[in-house]
């Protein structure tokens, strides 16, 4: 059975943002979103993802390829995590660079997953699932914090 077909409903509205610089694989991953329930925006650098990320100010997940020109998506990440003033997406470093070292610096730099290249449908699906949850409890937590003030 293909789980990944069926997406829950409450999922639906998430915005996505896919940062990849090849045509093909950005292609790839933006088809596998659609085809999971998703409309994903994307970018072709990290330069492209800070002016979209900036511009919407509601991107709930980013899907990161390290090796971006301009900016690279370890930079990236960095970048959005110094900006107090943007609303923090779950950050998902999705890239070929596949040894324990870069992921530790993937996290290092502020990333809350990584998913080594080659990726598997069913993998980007749950990963991005769970971002999701977090983010929503993190958003619950905080307009409690904000009610209690």
């Amino acid at each position: 059975m293909n789980t990944y077909l069926s997406l829950d409903e409450g999922y639906r509205d998430t915005q996505i943002l896919i940062v990849e610089d090849s045509t093909v694989e950005r292609r790839r991953i933006e088809a596998i979103l659609i085809k999971l329930g998703y409309k994903p925006l994307t970018a072709v650098d990290g330069a492209n993802a800070a002016e979209v990320i900036v511009r919407t100010r509601n991107i709930d997940v980013v899907l990161c390829d390290w090796d971006l020109p301009v900016l690279s998506g370890l930079d990236l990440c960095k970048a959005i995590r110094n900006d107090p003033s943007i609303r923090q997406p779950y950050f998902i470093m999705l890239t070929g660079h596949s040894k324990p070292v870069d992921m530790v610096a993937a996290m290092d730099a502020g990333a809350d997953d990584f998913i080594p290249k080659p990726s598997w449908i069913e993998e980007i699906r749950v990963r991005i699932q769970s971002g999701i949850r977090q983010r929503r409890l993190c958003n619950s937590l905080c307009r409690e914090a904000r009610c209690t003030k």
